[in-house]
């Protein structure tokens, strides 16, 4: 259950221009935390709703 109160907010990770290596392995993270259900469990924990 979400409070409609809130705002819908959306972060980001900034990475410098041109720095290929770190933003492959942000994406890679990001997408093995979401694939195993790490991700949605800790969205859970933070917002208290699930993760879209």
């Amino acid at each position: 259950m979400s409070d409609a109160s809130f705002p819908v907010e959306h972060y980001g990770i900034a990475v410098k221009k041109g720095n290929a290596e770190l933003l492959g392995k942000i994406n890679k993270g990001l997408e093995d935390i979401k694939a195993d259900g790490t991700y949605a469990k800790i969205y859970a924990s933070h917002f208290g709703t699930e993760s879209k």
